[in-house]
């Protein structure tokens, strides 16, 4: 992003400064939340105190343990219009499988999304390891890239995963498979693979 002269703005407060020194960047001590607290800012705060050019696209990459979820659901679908891509970290999968409160949640941030983008790529995190779900062993967390809909070209499932360019998060560990049917009809899981059965 910075050699392309792309401003990138980071957020976490859970550290004093990014590990890396990205030129351009622009870091904030603070968490992504559904709510603006003390240590919490939604999006939509975030986005209005430093968009550089509110007629552009954006880009989101957020892995923020689970908290994903609400914050997604909290977005105005105006704002989230705005984002071509978004990656977003995945986190508890069996739970939001199997358990109805989790279930609840985290599906008002996918009904969300699956209006608005097509799921282009899905990768496992080797390190969270998987759970079994009635017979399907079900990654604990799943890296999603989302593209908006309306800049999908050429829709095709995915018929082999892992990608050649994907990278375990271990290396010293083997690669987790996703369940077949993630990759046979769509890219990723539809809603009706989150609603409890």
């Amino acid at each position: 992003m910075a050699k392309r002269g792309i401003p990138s703005f980071l957020a976490d407060a859970s550290v004093r400064h990014p590990p890396l020194d990205i030129p351009g960047a622009h870091f904030l001590q603070r968490h992504l939340g559904a709510k603006d607290t003390a240590r919490t800012m939604t999006l939509e705060s975030w986005v209005a105190a430093t968009d550089p050019d509110p007629g552009t696209d954006l880009l989101l990459q957020m892995d923020i343990e689970g908290n994903e979820y609400d914050t997604l659901a909290a977005i105005p679908s105006a704002l989230l219009r705005r984002f071509r891509v978004i990656v977003v970290e995945l986190h508890f999968l069996p739970s939001v499988l199997t358990k109805p409160g989790f279930q609840r949640r985290a599906l008002r941030a996918i009904e969300k999304l699956e209006n608005l983008f097509q799921a282009v790529h899905l990768h496992p995190n080797n390190v969270a390891g998987t759970v079994e779900v009635d017979g399907t062993a079900v990654p604990r967390v799943v890296e999603v890239t989302l593209l908006r809909r309306n800049r999908v070209r050429n829709p095709r499932p995915v018929t082999v995963l892992p990608h050649p360019l994907d990278c375990r998060h271990d290396p010293d560990r083997p690669p987790l498979k996703l369940p077949q049917r993630w990759t046979t009809e769509t890219a990723a899981p539809s809603v009706s693979d989150f609603r409890a059965s």
